[in-house]
């Protein structure tokens, strides 16, 4: 398969080109960057397990959606019954009319 991404410079040398296109598309020239190399420390780390376990241990429906919108709204630092929060609340009220819960698990 041709690379259709190649980034030549102007300064190369027809050979340098050449070359530079064969080492490209050459697998054995490249270089796997998620591996130890020698000489590093492998360091082991659990940090990916622990998010896997806590992704997949997480009740989605502990939540409604009304208490995740106000939540929402109170990290937004809109202060709770000021006209920002009600025109915020009006709206969320209006999406939730026209949209069921059925309609956006049909989406994912």
């Amino acid at each position: 398969m041709e690379n259709q991404f190649y980034i030549d410079s102007k300064y190369l040398s027809p050979d340098a080109l050449t070359e530079k296109h064969r080492l490209e598309t050459n697998p054995a020239s490249r270089t796997n960057h998620m591996e130890y190399l020698l000489g590093m420390e492998v360091i082991e780390s659990n940090v990916q397990s622990c998010v896997l376990e806590q992704m997949n241990s997480y009740d989605y429906s502990k939540y409604t959606a009304d208490e995740v919108f106000e939540m929402g709204l109170l990290f937004s630092e809109c202060q709770r019954g000021s006209e920002v929060w009600k025109r915020c609340w009006n709206q969320f009220e209006d999406i939730k009319k026209e949209v069921t819960s059925h309609e956006i698990m049909s989406l994912s």
